[in-house]
């Protein structure tokens, strides 16, 4: 862990009460996907914990979601404001015990540390699936970026609209897992078919 000041350069909406937020400064304790930092607000007694979405040399990008006067105050902090900052946070994943097809699954704001992880994974060469719930397409963001890593993106909702109430349906996603595992079985089944040589029978 590592307290530091970062400054904010970005602060863009990309959905319904989806936000994005960049800061600049010192992200060395940030060692891998899956950490989280912890932003002290001005007027709040509690620091607000974000998951890290990226990071690089000196650049650090969360995504927030508005739920309550905190991260309402948030959406309102202008590029050249300073944040106290705890950095490097968490355990964060391990990369090294992925597979070669990887399958992520996340929903709402549990998806923007699945996007560090898919471009370190990519990176490494490895063929990966996200599957990405939201509680309806207003609200659906980053889809665009996975897809531009090289990722097969999967969205689905997990809540639908009926007489006007908001009815939670994970079935939706659960059913799409159900479907895609399937799917992927057999195409990796097909993909060791075609790399493996066919035997010769000679006469």
């Amino acid at each position: 862990m590592k307290q530091t000041t970062l400054t904010v350069t970005e602060n863009t909406r990309l959905a319904d009460g989806i936000y994005r937020l960049r800061l600049a400064g010192d992200t060395s304790a940030i060692t891998a996907p899956g950490q989280f930092v912890n932003l002290k607000l001005s007027g709040f007694f509690l620091r607000r914990p974000i998951s890290v979405c990226d990071w690089s040399d000196g650049e650090l990008t969360l995504i927030y979601k508005v739920l309550g006067h905190g991260t309402e105050a948030m959406t309102g902090m202008a590029p050249g404001t300073e944040l106290d900052v705890l950095t490097g946070l968490g355990n964060g994943y391990d990369v090294s015990r992925s597979g070669e097809h990887p399958l992520l699954v996340g929903g709402g704001v549990g998806i923007p540390p699945l996007y560090g992880l898919a471009k370190r994974l990519t990176a490494q060469g490895k063929r990966v699936t996200a599957v990405l719930g939201f509680n309806r397409e207003s609200e659906i963001f980053l889809a665009e970026e996975f897809r531009a890593l090289g990722v097969e993106v999967i969205t689905r909702p997990v809540s639908t609209v009926e007489n006007g109430l908001v009815r939670h349906n994970p079935g939706h996603l659960a059913w799409e897992l159900v479907r895609l595992h399937a799917q992927r079985n057999i195409r990796l089944v097909e993909d060791s078919l075609r790399r493996t040589p066919r035997n010769r029978v000679e006469k």
